[in-house]
Parts: C-alpha cells; structure tokens; sequence
C-alpha cells in the first residue's frame, strides 16, 4: 500500500475494501514509498534545491532551443570569440551525449 489515509483506514476506504473481500489481507505500508514522500518533501523545504531542480528543468527542455541560438549567434555574430565559444557549446557541450545523458538522469532521479 501506498500509506495514503484513504489506504490506512480500518474503518473505511481501500484497505477496508480489500479486508471485505478477503478478511487475511494484511496492510503493509511500502518503506520506499514513505522515504521517496520525505525526500521530496526535503528537497522541496529548501529554496536552493527546488531552484536548482527548476533550472536543471529548463535546461532539460529547453536544450534544442539553446542549441538553436547558439548555432545562429555563432553565425551572424562579428566577434570572432563569441562565434568560437557559441559554436563550441553547441556542438560540444549541449550536443554533446553525456552532458545530455546527465541531465536527463539528475531530471528523473530527482525531479520525478
């Protein structure tokens, strides 16, 4: 069971459901869904976290947006720094797999 109230009651709700129709049903709260309820709710007590899990959210989605721009500032900008550190990101950095890889897995570890 999830450990929900409407899971808990004796009285009423699900698990009174299922003890109706098989009276040996034995409530057992799940562990890993208690401590994935705590650590949610830790990391959304602190702002620092739950900004950093915002931008880390952005990034995520917005990455072909970033690669976009990137590749057109590398084409139209005068400066030749700027044009060599645009295109530099865009191919290396935000195209690149394991920056990708990572961001999606720090996303669904722990945005999810």
């Amino acid at each position: 069971y999830d450990n929900r109230s409407n899971m808990k009651g004796k009285n009423q709700g699900v698990q009174k459901r299922l003890l109706d129709i098989n009276p040996r049903a034995y409530y057992t709260p799940c562990s890993c869904h208690n401590l994935n309820l705590v650590l949610g709710d830790m990391a959304n007590s602190c702002t620092r976290v739950v900004s950093f899990f915002g931008v880390l959210q952005l990034i995520k989605f917005q990455a072909p947006k970033i690669r976009d721009a990137l590749v057109q500032l590398s084409k139209t900008s005068e400066d030749p720094k700027i044009k060599s550190e645009a295109m530099c990101l865009a191919t290396y950095e935000i195209e690149n797999f394991k920056f990708l890889l990572g961001m999606n897995i720090w996303y669904d570890t722990f945005c999810n």
